[in-house]
Order: structure tokens, then sequence, then C-alpha cells
């Protein structure tokens, strides 16, 4: 009777732990996708949010030292960081058309390369000495490397 009532009680209790135990483990290995992707999309949400507000300080350091020496160059990297914004911002919006990110690609490489033609039609007309031209140069490769990294990690 109650003997044999206890044994089974505690078999069922163990027998149900260590299903909860297993189950535990299994969800530890083999999450739920749909809170895996809610999980991700909000760890990605945070990462844009705090991506658009170091870029927004960013501008405010750079506005607040703006002289006359300066002024065209600061002026261009903060048109940059609110490049960086925009498409940050755009990034909520879901996936961009692939006509749209072919578009803005082509668009990129021929300032590129026009960014280029200036500083080698600037050299050879004395504007400016060798130095500054493979400075100038330098700054052009790392904004496109830079640009092309950022776009192979969205």
């Amino acid at each position: 009777g109650a003997v044999t009532n206890l044994m089974k009680f505690r078999l069922l209790r163990s027998v149900t732990l260590f299903k909860r135990s297993m189950l535990r483990i299994f969800k530890l290995f083999f999450p739920n996708k749909n809170e895996t992707r809610r999980f991700n999309i909000e760890r990605l949400e945070k990462v844009r949010d705090l991506k658009i507000r170091m870029y927004k300080a960013a501008i405010q350091e750079i506005q607040a030292g703006i002289n006359a020496e300066n002024h065209e160059t600061s002026s261009m990297i903060i048109e940059e960081y609110k490049v960086l914004i925009l498409k940050c911002k755009r990034e909520n919006r879901g996936r961009v058309p692939s006509k749209m990110v072919e578009y803005e690609r082509e668009l990129f490489y021929k300032a590129i390369q026009a960014e280029r033609d200036e500083v080698q039609e600037m050299f050879e007309t004395r504007q400016i000495s060798r130095e500054v031209a493979n400075i100038l140069r330098h700054q052009i490769n790392l904004r496109e490397a830079l640009t092309i990294n950022e776009n192979t990690h969205q």
C-alpha cells in the first residue's frame, strides 16, 4: 500500500524532474528561434541607437572645435557622420532594395574616383605638393576601405 505509493510518487517525481532538466538543457542548446530572433533584433536596435548617439556626440564635439582654419574639413567630417546616422536609421526600416544599394555603391565609387582625379589634377598643376597629395590619397584610400568594410559587416 502506502510504501508502494510513496515509491511510485518518488519515481514519478524523479522522472518529472529529469524531464524538466533535459528540457532546459535542450532549450539551452536549441533555443526557440522566435525568442532568439527577437533577442537579436532588440540587441541590434540597442547597438544602432548607441551608434547614433555616438555619431551625434562626435558631431557636437567637432562643431565645438570649428574655427576658420578647419571649417571646411570639419564640415566634410560632419557630413560623413550625418550619412552614417542616416544609414543607421535606415537599418531600422528593414532591407534596402538591391537596386538602391547598387546605385549607392556606384555613386560611392564615382565619388572616390573623382576625389582621386582632383588630387592628381591639383598635384600636376602644382597647387599641392607631393607630400600633401600622398596624404590626401592615403585618406581617400582609408575612407574607401572603411566604407567597404562597413558595408560587408551590415
